[in-house]
């Protein structure tokens, strides 16, 4: 049985925001706004990469964003959802996240609603283009909706 650290000293991560765990907030807020009738879930499709292809695949920082997610080996994807289960768990596909695991940004949202893609260079440019998506009048309704809903329900 072998103890020797083999490892050495391990990276620290940097002060960037993970993009799931600003989705994660997201959909905590939802749920706290809506007294749990909706809730946001956040999920992420199967696949399996190993660390090899992963570094093998690892494009320039310099190369355009769609270089950059065009493997599966180097693309990562999360799903942003909003849950009923008032109504069977009914789910609405709000967006997708697409983005290099080793570099994040440049990262692209996918609109699923209108099926508009933001392409973000920035935590700050993520967090503006969430703000167009989740605030905006179609998805507002489509809120209001699955709450009058899960109220008829209800009854």
């Amino acid at each position: 049985m072998c103890s020797e650290d083999l490892w050495g000293d391990l990276p620290e991560t940097d002060d960037t925001t993970d993009p799931v765990t600003l989705l994660r907030q997201q959909a905590s807020l939802l749920g706290s706004k809506t007294k749990n009738v909706l809730t946001g879930v956040v999920s992420r499709p199967r696949k399996k990469a190993s660390l090899y292809d992963v570094l093998r695949a690892e494009p320039a920082k310099s190369a355009p964003a769609k270089e950059r997610a065009s493997t599966p080996e180097q693309q990562m994807e999360v799903y942003f959802s909003i849950r009923c289960s008032a109504l069977d768990n009914y789910t609405f596909h709000v967006l997708t996240l697409i983005y290099h695991l080793l570099t994040i940004f440049p990262l692209s949202v996918r609109d699923e609603a209108v099926g508009k893609v933001h392409t973000c260079m920035s935590e700050d440019e993520l967090r503006d283009a969430l703000q167009r998506i989740l605030g905006s009048q179609h998805l507002r309704r489509v809120i209001s909706a699955l709450l009058r809903e899960a109220r008829a329900s209800a009854l």
